[in-house]
């Protein structure tokens, strides 16, 4: 997600690079295929395979959500963060009161975790809870409401209005969000307006969209608001925001730019070539660096194979890593040796480790079986850190059994902390029974608390039947440390939903990353 101690994502000096969109996009490709997801379950005559399972998952969510309260009064801050998040998402009605007094712990992250759960519990009670923490008096002109909630609080509620749409709290908490862009009488403030945007986001509601429009066309709104105006007018997708989201291509605002060349490619329709030529277009004028990845990711979402091929093989280096990743995205459903020769060649011959390290991912993303040995041998050869990360991660995308034991090894051999990390994340996707105790022992013996999110989705995402004890037992331990604990309360949620994937995944994904203020960013820490 988009890097911080809860989510375990990486953090990077300049956010205008193809690592950061990866970061922040990369689960629309490293999806989990646990059994109950990939096959349904099966029944005889009378129905009972179907409810003994149902029963046994009813018995284990009650057994962690009793597990979990015990923990609400932990002595470390991220223990009772993990807490209140996975009670909101376990068992949210019968803990509002748990929540609601948590939004007076002395330590910010608990007080927005709480905020958060209150979203996460799905309940319409919990709706004037958030109404009352987001909405700021008309004519305030100040960033805090006369009330005294801060600004932070503010917008991580009204954040929380649209977890709470996506958990099933029903229409209204997407119509409090809207009715925050659309009252002329609210003071237009850069992180309250971008979190209604991020709210709209996660409802995906079109009811939204005459809305989102305005705000997206109002260059009196800050630069945040406009920019997340757009994206949630892409993750509708709607073809009636077609000429607005085109028209912000050519204005003045560059984040403005940068958002609706993001959005272009989910509103447009794949394969359309007007808006290929449109973004081809873009392409030639635009300057600004991210806004010119942004529009080559946009057009491998539109399948342009022949203007991806070109930007490889004749355009700047310094678009080459995004060009590489949207021409494997363009072929993402059906890749075809045509295209994974050219990004075969296009590695073999990238002498820039950040650029090798795109061409590596976009190659796992292929799946090349040529390429299976070919990323393990760099995997175990490489010695940066960092490419040594998104090495394992383009294995993880690979499926190979060779890419299988480069990861496992990295895994037990355990010589670098970040390294570990990421080979025990990508190690996950494979879904081996045998892999996990290997992946517990790593969770037990990291100490990095920036780490402990991959852990985290490496044991949700595994989702082996084996895990669920072994994670019940590590945040039962009181001698586990605080950060392993945090972790195994994270994974042993996720491990229980039908699908591990976190809600604010669709915050993180197809957006300005870039204009995001501060508070998204505090946001898309938690795993949620």
């Amino acid at each position: 997600m988009g890097g911080g101690p809860r989510t375990g994502g990486i953090v990077l000096d300049d956010r205008a690079e193809w690592s950061v969109w990866w970061e922040r996009n990369k689960l629309d490709f490293l999806r989990p295929r646990r059994p109950w997801i990939d096959m349904p379950v099966t029944a005889n005559d009378d129905g009972l395979p179907g409810r003994t399972a149902t029963s046994q998952e009813g018995a284990r969510r009650a057994e962690l959500a009793a597990a979990i309260g015990a923990l609400l009064r932990d002595g470390d801050y991220n223990v009772r963060s993990s807490a209140l998040i996975g009670l909101g998402r376990l068992d949210g009605a019968a803990h509002l009161a748990a929540f609601r007094e948590g939004l007076r712990d002395v330590h910010p992250q608990v007080r927005d975790a709480a905020v958060l759960a209150l979203g996460a519990s799905g309940r319409g009670e919990a709706i004037p809870d958030l109404l009352r923490l987001a909405w700021a008096a008309p004519g305030d002109g100040g960033d805090d409401s006369p009330s005294g909630v801060p600004a932070r609080t503010r917008a991580m509620a009204l954040a929380a209005l649209g977890v709470a749409r996506v958990r099933g709290a029903g229409d209204r908490a997407s119509d409090l969000a809207r009715a925050w862009l659309r009252d002329a009488s609210l003071p237009r403030r850069r992180e309250s307006g971008a979190a209604a945007g991020v709210a709209l986001t996660l409802s995906r509601d079109v009811g939204s969209i005459g809305d989102l429009l305005a705000a997206a066309r109002d260059r009196e709104q800050p630069s945040p608001v406009r920019a997340r105006a757009l994206t949630a007018l892409g993750a509708i997708g709607d073809a009636s925001a077609r000429e607005v989201v085109e028209g912000a291509l050519e204005d003045r605002d560059l984040e403005v730019r940068r958002a609706a060349a993001v959005a272009i490619g989910s509103i447009a329709r794949r394969g359309e070539e007007e808006a290929v030529s449109r973004l081809r277009s873009f392409l030639s004028e635009e300057k600004d660096h991210a806004a010119r990845g942004f529009a080559l990711i946009a057009l491998g979402r539109l399948g342009a194979l022949e203007a991806l091929v070109d930007q490889i093989e004749r355009g700047p280096d310094v678009g080459r890593p995004w060009a590489v990743l949207g021409l494997a995205i363009a072929t993402a459903d059906a890749p075809d040796e045509g295209t994974r020769r050219v990004l075969r060649t296009a590695f073999a011959r990238e002498r820039s480790a950040e650029r090798r390290g795109a061409c590596a991912i976009a190659l796992g993303m292929t799946r090349d079986p040529q390429a299976g040995n070919l990323l393990a041998e760099a995997f175990r050869t490489e010695r940066d850190p960092r490419m040594r990360g998104l090495l394992a991660q383009a294995l993880a995308l690979s499926r190979s059994e060779p890419a299988r034991e480069a990861l496992l090894g990295a895994v037990r051999k355990a010589e670098s902390a970040y390294v570990r990390a990421f080979a025990s994340f990508g190690l996950a996707f494979f879904c081996d029974p045998r892999d996990v105790e290997p992946l517990l022992g790593a969770v037990r013996e990291n100490r990095i608390s920036s780490l402990m999110g991959l852990y985290s989705l490496a044991l949700a995402f595994h989702g082996g039947e084996e895990a669920y004890p072994a994670l019940l037992a590590l945040l039962r331990d009181p001698g586990t440390p605080a950060i392993a604990r945090a972790a195994a309360i994270d994974g042993a949620v996720l491990l229980l939903e039908e699908d591990p994937m976190p809600v604010l995944h669709r915050v993180a994904r197809e957006s300005n990353y870039l204009a995001d203020p501060e508070v998204v960013d505090e946001l898309l820490k938690f795993l949620l």
